[in-house]
């Protein structure tokens, strides 16, 4: 959800919410406690005890919020081997830079109807995990896995045979992590300490490979975002241009041009 806010009031009722106020400032009361959150700032909310907020020093505030709901949040503890008593937040601040960085790009995320099922997934799942290990309740989180390692796992096999076999389809992080037989937070921490990038990422990489590889036979742009799991040709455009550098039109043109020169008789 998005937009401006007058007031609100949520009851336990087992989801988590996650918040990034975008304008104003809001005042929430929790129990006996009272909370700030100004421009900027993030949130997170367990279901523990209901809370409710007013603006502060302002008639409105902004936010976007993200509601997880009960089964979801229990699926992501199993995952890390957690009970759902081990998902409580004293302090809902989200101090750290770098995780409300991480809720942006969440949000952000979220919002665009092109982002893939997979991506958000990963995010959802990784920034939970980030939040668990800043405030204890994870410390299997934190630990580090060798690159080594990681590329020697089955899982790690199994499961990017799986992406790579449906590269074109809109996956998602579950159907991964049961082709590889994992837990989605282990397949999450595979692919990061393997390639340096979660599964979307690696996704990604590879689709642009593919798109390359059609161009270059001749195949138009549209057919080509068809092909390789974009949107459309709109989207492949955006993604194209982030990784290289360059459109697909001019990517294909440059190489035909290429291919004649090297061909043309001396």
């Amino acid at each position: 959800m998005a937009g401006p806010a007058h007031a609100y009031r949520v009851d336990p009722n087992g989801e988590v919410v996650l918040g990034l106020v975008t304008s104003g400032a809001m005042s929430v009361r929790r129990g006996r406690r009272r909370f700030v959150f100004s421009s900027g700032e993030a949130c997170i909310w367990d279901s523990t005890d209901a809370h409710a907020g007013v603006p502060q020093g302002c008639v409105a505030w902004g936010a976007r919020v993200i509601v997880i709901e009960a089964p979801a949040v229990e699926d992501h503890l199993r995952d890390l081997d957690l009970v759902s008593t081990g998902f409580t937040f004293p302090e809902p601040h989200l101090a750290d830079p770098m995780l409300v960085d991480q809720l942006a790009a969440l949000h952000r995320c979220s919002a665009d109807p092109r982002t893939p099922r997979l991506a958000m997934q990963s995010l959802l799942n990784e920034h939970l995990t980030a939040v668990l290990c800043a405030v204890g309740a994870a410390p299997a989180a934190g630990q580090t896995m060798s690159r080594a390692r990681a590329r020697r796992d089955p899982a790690l096999r199994r499961g990017c045979d799986y992406l790579l076999a449906h590269l074109a389809d809109n996956i998602s992080l579950d159907e991964i992590a049961a082709a590889a037989g994992a837990p989605r937070f282990r397949v999450l921490r595979l692919f990061r300490a393997a390639f340096g990038a979660p599964p979307h990422r690696f996704q990604l990489a590879h689709r642009i490979v593919l798109a390359r590889r059609l161009l270059e036979s001749g195949r138009t742009a549209s057919n080509v975002a068809l092909a390789t799991g974009f949107v459309d040709q709109a989207h492949l455009h955006r993604c194209f241009v982030r990784t290289l550098g360059i459109t697909p039109g001019r990517y294909a043109r440059a190489f035909r041009r290429g291919l004649q020169e090297r061909t043309r008789p001396s």
